[in-house]
């Protein structure tokens, strides 16, 4: 949680490339691009509490049948913050996203 990460640390900076990506996809590359991570095909990833994904395919899936679903045309992801702890396999960001509508 964005509570445990600032316990943890004393500052997070968003670097300036993890920002402004255009769908989850592509803000997932950029930034496994810029922190050289190894992205595996399982995944433990929270949807806002709706729900928790178990692989990057539902992941995308799911972003595409919500967007398609809600009328959304375009979605940009801006990265606040995260947390990158390669001992654990724990990376945790904090996003904001902007929805422009068709």
């Amino acid at each position: 949680s964005p509570k445990l990460i600032l316990q943890k640390h004393d500052v997070i900076d968003a670097r300036k490339y993890l920002v402004a990506q255009a769908g989850l996809q592509n803000f997932i590359r950029s930034i496994v691009a810029a922190l050289e991570l190894k992205l595996p095909n399982t995944v433990r990833f929270n949807m806002n509490g709706q729900g928790v994904m178990q692989t990057w395919e539902d992941v995308y899936m799911a972003e595409k049948v919500y967007t398609q679903c809600l009328g959304i045309s375009k979605r940009i992801y801006q990265c606040h913050a995260y947390t990158h702890e390669p001992q654990n396999k724990l990376a945790y960001f904090i996003l904001e996203e902007h929805n422009e509508r068709s």
